[in-house]
């Protein structure tokens, strides 16, 4: 199906200053959910509170409000708000607002916990919006797990004693599809006649220092194939002196005007062939004159956009051509709407930009991408909300979880006894990493892959080299052929031990256990009732039913087996190999391999083994570099890579391979983990009040 998007960036700095100004904004917010018919909207605010935040911040709470009862919104039914209203803990504080609002259309939609490291279903509202309702919907960011947020350091603007400036970046999964949305607010130009000094100017500094940052503390989100938005007020001005040499093509040589004390107060260029005063261009502190103030930067602004640099310095960005005037600073009367403020120099201060990925995304969209500014003929407060809409291809089911083809199920229910599909998640759940093994549990609970299922029970065994069909009967019962699973009633006297609560450990099932291998996969068996046959779930029946080719290729499965004559003679085995790929924040698959495949003999890897391939230091750094960000690559990502450092793709593959063996292996050694196989994420800010730590 097309999933259509609206993304828009707004300061709010003067709607919550002037009643009117908020009337006139909701009723354009209305007006473009309507028009464009989106299925996600994601409105990404700034100075939430307006300007003077400590009197006006209580009525956000209503604002949201109004913004869920807007006649454009009724059908939404997911709605998640993350909103800085905090002003009390000053060093965090950044006054920023992220609504992201999912219709009812739409299928499955998740949002990445950053804590846990998985997706978690965003809930359906069953209930009316009410002020207990808006004020629940706005809580506290320091305990929501679901996105990392920050303010920047004071001493990124120095010339300030303290600013709300800083980021709030969220993940999604809408049907299996991620993407990541941030939030940004950059360093505003606090003084016209020092950002006239030099180019670029100590403010463009200032911003490209706090971009960069971001960009290093959010690479986790930001470097891959999933497409990652920033959309915010980046403040990006022009090349100020720049912008006055070509205006000022036709006046005299300044005038500089000092104060008694010397310093500067006012630089003006006059019109030589006018008497008019008025006529002239002048440059104060907080103030930016020019008779041609508004046919220049309304009607003639492209002349200007040769001068918008900021950007430039950022490879890793991209963004649509700009086809509207600039976006600030428009005029805070509510009676005015088109026209700039004399106040600053007018910039594209609002923008929306992305990623290699997410550009690819929006080019293809099958509808025309709009980017442009909303309200253009009504007054939205100094700043032009801008917006970008487009739509992209989604599966019409959740894609998170392997499902198998319907003409498989009745094969695979008969093959494997009805309930096997459901042993197999429960049986590995205590074995593989999180988020794989919850994401399986998840999906086999939800019925979203699996049909409801009674909980397995210790007796379940995964073993090799039977059929359901061949299973042994108890001597205990006369149940002839017993199918998955065994009831207590069905297996006799004596009965089994009630079921451990999932997911099941090694201690729980019984003695003897067994010491953790540094790759595990094995069977669950309970040596407590030896005389009590255990039921088989056979290979062969698997491999039949044709399930291992519907969940994914073969040549995505990473191996987490070992071989199970090292366990010994009184120890559970399982002649098959288990195998699940571990992509982050990616579906878990599931596989088996059998163990009379010799294809991986240490025989023939010895036969096969080549050269060791040696690597220069500064190939190194860059490796290392990529696996901080991903220890996974994908593949266009391994050949990006290998282009890079001028080296092939196998040699980037098994470089990433040795590496997650040997960080496994130190985890392991140093009992920082409970299994060396668990894959390591790489760091992120677990909640508002946690840094992140990105590794230089």
């Amino acid at each position: 199906m097309d999933c259509k998007v609206l993304l828009i960036s707004s300061n709010l700095g003067s709607v919550f200053e002037e009643p009117s100004i908020e009337k006139k904004w909701l009723a354009e917010f209305n007006r473009m959910a309507v028009e464009n018919t989106p299925d996600i909207i994601a409105l990404h605010c700034q100075e939430i509170g307006g300007k003077d935040f400590g009197v006006t911040m209580p009525m956000v709470f209503e604002f949201v409000r109004k913004i869920r009862e807007l006649p454009g919104l009724t059908l939404f039914d997911r709605v998640r708000t993350f909103m800085d209203t905090d002003f009390s803990i000053a060093d965090q504080f950044t006054a920023l607002g992220n609504f992201y609002f999912f219709h009812s259309r739409l299928g499955s939609v998740k949002i990445w916990n950053f804590s846990r490291k998985e997706f978690e279903v965003v809930q359906k509202e069953s209930l009316p919006v009410t002020q207990s309702k808006g004020a629940q919907l706005n809580q506290a960011l320091q305990n929501d797990p679901c996105h990392i947020k920050e303010r920047y350091p004071n001493e990124f603007y120095p010339t300030v004693r303290w600013s709300r400036k800083g980021y709030l970046a969220t993940r999604w999964s809408v049907n299996g599809y991620n993407f990541s949305l941030a939030n940004v607010h950059l360093f505003h130009d606090e003084d016209n006649l020092v950002a006239l000094e030099q180019s670029p100017s100590c403010y463009s500094q200032y911003r490209n220092r706090a971009l960069k940052y971001t960009t290093e503390r959010l690479s986790h989100l930001l470097v891959g194939s999933d497409p990652f938005f920033m959309f915010g007020d980046f403040n990006f001005r022009l090349d100020f002196p720049a912008v006055i040499k070509h205006m000022a093509t036709q006046y005299h040589q300044p005038q500089f005007i000092r104060s008694d004390n010397g310093s500067l107060e006012k630089v003006v260029y006059r019109n030589p062939l006018s008497s008019d005063e008025k006529d002239s261009l002048s440059i104060e502190r907080r103030k930016f004159f020019s008779n041609s103030h508004c046919t220049l930067f309304t009607d003639k602004y492209t002349e200007l956009l040769q001068y918008d640099k900021e950007l430039s310095h950022f490879k890793e960005f991209r963004e649509l051509p700009i086809h509207f005037q600039p976006s600030y600073p428009f005029s805070e009367d509510a009676s005015v709407n088109n026209e700039y403020m004399e106040k600053r120099c007018p910039g594209w201060c609002d923008r929306i930009v992305m990623n290699g990925p997410a550009m690819e995304l929006v080019k293809k969209s099958s509808i025309t991408p709009v980017y442009d500014l909303m309200g253009r003929e009504v007054c939205t407060g100094d700043h032009k909300p801008v917006y970008l809409s487009f739509s992209f291809k989604i599966s019409d089911n959740d894609t998170s979880y392997p499902q198998p083809p319907e003409d498989q199920r009745q094969p695979l229910a008969q093959a494997l006894g009805m309930t096997a599909l459901h042993q197999l998640p429960v049986l590995l759940s205590s074995f593989l990493p999180r988020p794989h093994s919850q994401s399986i549990l998840n999906a086999a609970n939800s019925g979203s892959i699996f049909a409801p299922r009674p909980l397995l029970h210790p007796g379940m065994s995964l073993v090799h080299g039977s059929t359901p069909s061949s299973t042994p009967v108890s001597p205990m019962t006369s149940v002839p052929n017993p199918t998955l699973p065994l009831s207590v009633q069905q297996l006799g006297k004596p009965s089994l031990p009630a079921l451990p609560p999932l997911p099941i450990s090694l201690q729980q099932l019984g003695k003897p256990t067994l010491p953790m291998p540094p790759s595990l996969s094995f069977s669950i068996s309970h040596s407590t009732v030896p005389s009590v046959p255990t039921p088989l779930l056979s290979l062969s029946s698997v491999q039949q039913s044709g399930l291992l080719s519907s969940l994914a290729p073969s040549s995505s499965f990473k191996s987490v087996g070992f071989d199970p004559s090292a366990l010994g003679a009184d120890g559970v085995s399982i002649p098959g190999t288990v195998l699940y790929s571990s992509p982050p924040g990616g579906p878990p698959h599931l596989t088996l391999q059998d163990p009379k495949d010799k294809s991986n003999s240490s025989k023939d890897k010895k036969d096969n083994k080549k050269g060791r391939a040696t690597f220069s230091g500064n190939q190194i750094d860059e490796l290392e570099k990529a696996f901080v960000s991903t220890q996974y690559l994908t593949n266009s990502e391994r050949s990006r890579l290998a282009e890079r450092l001028d080296l092939s793709e196998s040699q980037v593959k098994i470089w990433f391979q040795n590496r997650r063996t040997k960080c496994r292996r130190t985890a392991w050694k140093s009992g920082s983990v409970t299994s060396p196989t668990t894959p390591t994420a790489p760091p992120t800010v677990l909640s508002s009040d946690t840094q992140v730590t990105v590794p230089q």
